[in-house]
């Protein structure tokens, strides 16, 4: 039987998520208790999570203490699918998340985020907001505007120009790559976007920026060449898994925000490359517990779980960040809320850790050496 304690004065969040690995899905599916052989074959267990169709509250927050004094917690509920299966069994997944957030919301939950690709089904969360009364968000917007914080942080922290450069976007056309790509061809950077294939919506996206925009703006479905014509690199697929860090030019930056990541993670690591966790918060200094969410550093958190919070603690009535195109306003919104309550958005992490200062000064002398020569 599900818990029912709420209070009419606590404020509570749920959060979806699902394993982005075969080994995170073994060490679920152990950890829960599921009658299911942990050891097995990978398709042995993917086929027994999707035919019990399994969801599990797995973590619960403590609570989150605002810099306005207002504080929320929160619980976390997996869906026990995996990426290849939420984007190709998508009624399924869609069916999952709602019954996951019927289990929040009979919680508490007065806000609940759609982590990973549970927010990229069902028309990027709308199906999902018209099932449940509650609002919804994808935290897509926080994600933006967190990547974008980091982005900024990096140019002044190592002292680099980027306005010469290539900026290459991967990962069209999903609501974060679009929405990056406008912000800075609004802000004259030059850009080439990287999508698996044109489609009439892109063709129309891209006549509308350089409309309206001063910096160079083309389309390719070549990610490999684009990666040896561009050193800074935003990458934000539904796949993962697809830039291999070895190919990449020296000097290169890559602010990878992909759950399920794109940048392969290789034992020996280059120090002249720098990968970058694109869409982290830090919680705020006024929270007195250290909360340690999954393999993140204490009080770190993806933007789109810090999005779920700040709208609990704005008591927000609507949901926030669905669909494919993410209102600019709505970004700046959050980022401001995000900055009221406390939460950090310009944090420098890499594979989840704090970036290793050689590897910044290597990264840093080999794009300004580069640059020179070329």
């Amino acid at each position: 039987m599900l818990e029912f304690t709420r209070t009419h004065d606590e404020l509570r969040f749920g959060f979806i998520v699902h394993p982005r690995s075969i080994s995170e899905l073994r060490q679920l599916v152990f950890r829960h208790a599921l009658p299911i052989l942990p050891f097995g074959t990978e398709n042995f267990i993917k086929s027994q999570c999707l035919n019990r169709k399994a969801v599990k509250s797995i973590y619960t927050f403590p609570p989150i203490i605002s810099h306005q004094n207002i504080s929320c917690k929160g619980r976390v509920y997996c869906i026990f699918l995996m990426p290849d299966q939420i984007l190709n069994l998508q009624s399924t997944a869609v069916n999952l998340v709602e019954l996951a957030c019927h289990q929040a919301q009979h919680w508490g939950s007065r806000v609940i985020g759609l982590g990973g690709l549970t927010g990229a089904v069902g028309s990027r969360g709308k199906e999902i907001a018209e099932k449940i009364t509650v609002p919804v968000t994808s935290g897509n917007c926080l994600t933006v505007y967190s990547t974008l914080a980091t982005f900024a942080r990096l140019q002044k922290e190592i002292d680099l120009d980027f306005s010469s450069e290539k900026i290459v976007i991967v990962g069209f056309p999903g609501s974060i790559s679009l929405a990056i790509a406008r912000i800075l061809a609004r802000r004259g950077f030059n850009l080439i976007l990287v999508s698996r294939r044109k489609t009439p919506f892109l063709d129309r996206f891209v006549s509308e920026l350089k409309g309206s925009c001063t910096g160079g703006i083309e389309i390719t479905e070549d990610l490999s060449h684009s990666l040896t014509r561009g050193r800074i690199i935003v990458t934000a697929t539904s796949t993962g898994q697809i830039i291999d860090p070895d190919i990449l030019l020296s000097g290169s930056i890559v602010l990878d925000i992909a759950q399920p990541r794109d940048v392969i993670e290789n034992r020996e690591k280059r120090k002249d490359v720098l990968i970058l966790d694109g869409g982290v918060v830090t919680l705020p200094g006024s929270t007195p517990h250290r909360a340690k969410f999954s393999n993140w550093e204490p009080n770190d958190v993806p933007a789109c779980l810090a999005e779920t919070m700040i709208l609990t603690l704005e008591g927000a009535s609507e949901s926030f960040s669905l669909g494919r195109e993410l209102p600019l306003e709505k970004i700046e919104e959050i980022g401001r809320k995000s900055e009221i309550h406390g939460f950090i958005a310009n944090t420098l992490r890499s594979f989840r850790r704090p970036v290793d200062e050689a590897n910044l000064q290597m990264t840093r002398e080999a794009f300004k050496r580069d640059r020179r020569v070329a």
